[in-house]
């Protein structure tokens, strides 16, 4: 009978996580890369598309037509998810990114002696949920923002939808004070004491007050005041 070999519990703990680190780095890795595959494959869906489009009638009732007929024939050789509404946002997406990548490709050319990435998908960084959210952002610099916000800070999409809703650029384009409204950006509106609890944007708006500015501890009171006030005498 041989002896049992005994492993030195903290050695096999420090193997345990740097194979689990390891394999945890080269999941992200291809999910990040299966990710920028699909935005990759999809603004070419939709370029196609629309070139197509282009070569033909000019008329909305013709494009539709178009989609829905790539949609019953796309069903029936790759399976579901190809649907109108799919589709419609795929061309979307084309038609919203097709010249911000054209014209950086065109950049590059200028630069490199006519020698271009051949590959737009270096241009895209975030996945196809993000992007859905970022091409419906009609203000160019607001989505831009949006964009590079998104991949600095690593927002998940819920991060970046709320975000988008609670209008963050207008309000930095608006604040005097832009590095409290980027710390509550990537924090929230932390509630630490008493006073805190009024300066929440709601309670703001209900004094009469703008939330994209801050406002000393007096004026805050006073505007307490002259709104308790107001609403004695209205009673």
């Amino acid at each position: 009978m041989g002896k049992d070999i005994v492993t030195n519990d903290n050695d096999i703990n420090d193997l345990f996580l740097k194979v689990v680190d390891l394999v945890t780095q080269a999941r992200e890795r291809v999910a990040t890369t299966v990710n920028i595959a699909e935005v990759y494959t999809k603004f070419h869906i939709g370029q196609y598309i629309v070139e197509y489009e282009q070569k033909g009638e000019t008329r909305a009732e013709y494009g539709k037509a178009v989609l829905k007929e790539l949609s019953k024939r796309l069903t029936d050789r790759l399976g579901n998810g190809w649907s109108y509404p799919y589709l419609r946002q795929i061309r979307q997406f084309y038609l919203v990114y097709g010249n911000l990548i054209n014209s950086v490709h065109q950049i590059e050319e200028d630069k490199n002696d006519n020698r271009c990435l051949s590959n737009p998908a270096s241009t895209f960084t975030l996945s196809w949920s993000h992007y859905l959210i970022l091409m419906r952002i009609e203000n160019p610099d607001a989505r831009s923002f949006y964009e590079i916000e998104c991949a600095e800070q690593q927002w998940s999409v819920r991060q970046l939808s709320r975000q988008v809703g609670s209008s963050l650029y207008e309000r930095l384009a608006l604040s005097r004070n832009k590095a409290e409204v980027m710390r509550l950006a990537r924090e929230g509106q932390r509630i630490e004491k008493p006073s805190d609890i009024i300066k929440n944007p709601i309670t703001l708006e209900f004094l009469g007050l703008k939330p994209d500015a801050a406002y000393s501890e007096s004026k805050l009171e006073n505007a307490i005041i002259n709104k308790m006030q107001q609403f004695l005498l209205e009673l």
